[in-house]
C-alpha cells in the first residue's frame, strides 16, 4: 500500500491493493481500495466540468466578436475596439488551452516521436523572425521516444515561454538522450529563482512577482501545469539555479 499511496501522490492511479495480513491492515487496505476510485471519479468529474464550462463560454464570446465586427466605424473608437479585441483573443486562447490541457491529462495516447522534431516545431511557433531572443537548439540526432506528444509540447511551450518572459534574451535547450532516459533542459540567464522558492513556484497561481501585472508575469499557472502533466505521465520536472546565473528547468522522461 506504501507504493500505491506514493503513486497517488504523484497523480497516478494504482491497481487495487491486495487485502491480506493482520485484521487492522486488511481494514485499512479495504478502505484505501474503496477511496481510490472515488477520488479518481471526483477528479475526472472536475476535469469534465471544467472542460464543459470552457466549451460553453465560446458561444457568447463568438457572439461578442461578431457584434464588434458589425459595429460601423469601429464603434467610434479604434483604440478601444482594438483593446477589447485583444482581451477577447486572450480569453479565447485561455479557453483553447484549458480544453487542450484537459485532453492531454485524460485522453491522449502514447506514440513514437522524435524529440528534436518536437522541440523544433514547438520553438517555430514561439520564436518569430523579429524576435530579439537568441535560442540555441540541440543538434539534430536520432532521439525517439514513446511518449505523449501533446503533453510534451505543452510542457515545452510553457517552459520556453517562461524563459522568454523572464530571461535576458538568450535561451538554450539542451537534450540528453541515452538508453535509460531522455532529459530536456531549458536554460535562461535571467535573475534566477531563490532556492527556497524552487518548489513553491510549481504551485498553482504562485508568482514571485506579486502585482499580477500581465506585463511582468503570467497567470501563475504555467509551471503548475508543467508539474501536473509531468506527474500524470510519470515524468519528472525540476528547477535548479545555473552556476553563472539564471535558471535551468529539466524534464526527465524515463524509459
Amino acid at each position: 500500500m506504501y507504493k500505491a499511496s506514493r503513486s497517488i501522490g504523484k497523480g497516478n492511479w494504482p491497481d487495487q491493493v491486495e487485502e491480506d495480513g493482520p485484521k487492522e491492515f486488511v481494514v485499512l487496505t479495504r478502505q484505501f481500495n474503496k477511496m481510490n476510485p472515488q477520488v479518481q471519479g471526483l477528479l475526472s468529474n472536475r476535469t469534465t466540468l471544467l472542460a464543459g464550462i470552457t466549451h460553453d463560454l465560446r458561444t457568447p464570446l463568438t457572439q461578442i466578436n461578431l457584434a464588434l465586427s458589425m459595429l460601423p466605424n469601429h464603434g467610434g473608437d479604434i483604440d478601444l475596439m482594438n483593446s477589447v479585441q485583444d482581451d477577447l483573443d486572450s480569453i479565447n486562447t485561455l479557453i483553447s488551452d484549458t480544453l487542450n490541457i484537459s485532453l492531454e491529462l485524460t485522453q491522449e495516447t502514447k506514440k513514437s516521436a522524435n524529440i528534436v522534431d518536437e522541440i523544433n516545431s514547438t520553438v517555430a511557433v514561439l520564436i518569430t523572425p523579429q524576435s530579439t531572443i537568441k535560442l540555441t537548439l540541440p543538434a539534430s540526432n536520432n532521439c525517439s521516444e514513446i511518449l505523449y506528444p501533446m503533453a510534451f509540447k505543452r510542457i515545452l511551450t510553457n517552459l520556453i515561454t517562461n524563459a522568454i518572459r523572464y530571461g535576458k534574451g538568450e535561451i538554450q535547450v539542451v537534450l540528453d538522450c541515452n538508453n535509460t532516459q531522455t532529459s530536456v533542459h531549458i536554460d535562461d540567464n535571467g535573475p534566477g529563482i531563490p532556492k527556497e522558492y524552487e518548489e513553491e513556484i510549481f504551485r498553482p497561481f504562485y508568482r514571485l512577482e506579486k502585482s499580477r501585472n500581465s506585463d511582468t508575469g503570467g497567470s501563475g499557472l504555467g509551471l503548475a501545469i508543467v508539474r501536473q502533466l509531468a506527474n500524470s505521465h510519470n515524468w519528472i520536472a525540476t528547477l535548479s539555479p545555473r552556476k553563472n546565473g539564471g535558471t535551468r528547468v529539466t524534464v526527465v522522461i524515463k524509459l
